[in-house]
């Protein structure tokens, strides 16, 4: 799959202190992709779990990429109402919203 984001692995990182800041970071730590700072400090489990959840998304795009072409290998793809049909396309067209400009 060719990327146009930054390659993974990205990784989550938290600066705890008086303003705690949450960083999505690439290459090693080196590349700081975004900043997570919540207004509402009380969100600061919620804003943890998302850092987390954006840290993962080249993993999760690339292991979603692999299970749409094996699933468009399975004998049953071909059938409009299968579940195996069903799950392929909803995993295309979430590579589609992930991937397209």
């Amino acid at each position: 799959m060719t990327t146009q984001h930054t390659p993974g692995p990205w990784t989550y990182s938290l600066q705890a202190g008086k303003d705690t800041k949450h960083f999505i970071c690439a290459n090693q730590g080196k590349k700081r992709l975004a900043l997570l700072d919540p207004e509402d400090r009380l969100m600061t489990d919620e804003i943890a779990a998302d850092a987390r959840l954006i840290a993962a998304a080249p993993d999760l795009l690339d292991a979603l990429a692999e299970i749409a072409n094996l699933l468009a290998t399975h004998p049953d793809v071909e059938i409009g109402n299968s579940k195996i049909h069903y799950a392929m396309h909803k995993a295309r067209n979430a590579i589609a919203i992930a991937t397209s400009l």
